[in-house]
């Protein structure tokens, strides 16, 4: 899953090796420090994820769950961070090709 929310995007996949663990994925620790500031960062320099941390399901749902409850904006790319130029320019590049994608299905 890939999941764009306000503190930061994030690649979440089952761990390989431990059922019931999440292995949350990020390019960015401070995204971590924003959405799961309790987790234990492990980086990897040469990974394409070099961020990891590994979660319950159970704290990834309830985190992303209390996220969802916050969402106060009636337009998610109006609300993205502008103190971090370079994640908001990928999110709407992101925006931009899903629009794209969808042309044809209008």
């Amino acid at each position: 899953m890939w999941i764009f929310l306000k503190g930061g995007f994030f690649s979440i996949v089952q761990h390989r090796d431990k059922p019931g663990i999440l292995l949350v994925r990020g390019r960015n620790p401070e995204h971590f420090e924003s959405v799961f500031p309790d987790v234990k960062l492990i980086n990897m320099v040469t990974a394409d994820y070099p961020w990891r941390a590994e979660i319950s399901h159970s704290v990834v749902a309830r985190i992303i769950a209390e996220q969802t409850y916050e969402i106060d904006y009636t337009n998610f790319k109006l609300d993205i961070d502008a103190n971090e130029p370079a994640l908001y320019d990928a999110m709407i590049d992101v925006w931009r090709i899903m629009f794209q994608y969808g042309e044809p299905y209008r």
